[in-house]
């Protein structure tokens, strides 16, 4: 991993502001940048997350139906 010149914004009262909000300055820190490939930690393909958002949809539309018709079947019994 190569280390790299980042410039951060840090809380000071003096120094150059450049593109830092009110209140802070530019500082020149070093920092190890990864590369996405090397990260350790990565976003699945968002065709994998509507899959699995979908599977969880689903099973909350089923077992809101089942509970529905349960409580429909209870209710005639009830009735009798």
């Amino acid at each position: 991993m190569p280390v790299q010149n980042v410039v951060v914004c840090v809380s000071a009262s003096s120094g150059v502001q450049g593109s830092c909000p009110a209140g802070e300055v530019e500082s020149v820190m070093q920092a190890y940048l990864v590369e996405s490939a090397d990260a350790l930690y990565a976003l699945p393909p968002a065709e994998d997350v509507a899959a699995i958002w979908s599977v969880g949809f689903s099973l909350v539309i089923v077992c809101y139906l089942v509970g529905k018709g349960v409580g429909v079947c209870v209710e005639l019994i009830r009735r009798g």
